[in-house]
């Protein structure tokens, strides 16, 4: 949410001064947007790893259960 008002923010910066800013501004928006995009993608691992940080305990829960019937055999 940040990074689209900023990005508006520059475009409306652009709009008020004139096209002469444009060249100034790109790689601030270029920069804004490829940080949106690896957000985005931060975003998606770190969904992945807590889903498989919760399979991971189950699996450890099911092993000290399979060792607890072992011992029990």
């Amino acid at each position: 949410a940040y990074i689209d008002e900023a990005l508006k923010e520059i475009g409306q910066i652009a709009q008020d001064q004139g096209n002469e800013s444009l060249q100034g501004l790109t790689p601030a928006t270029a920069a804004l947007q490829s940080y949106r995009e690896r957000l985005g993608e931060f975003k998606q691992i770190q969904t992945k790893a807590e889903a498989d940080q919760e399979i991971m305990a189950g699996l450890g829960e099911t092993l000290l259960d399979s060792v607890a019937a072992l011992n029990r055999l």
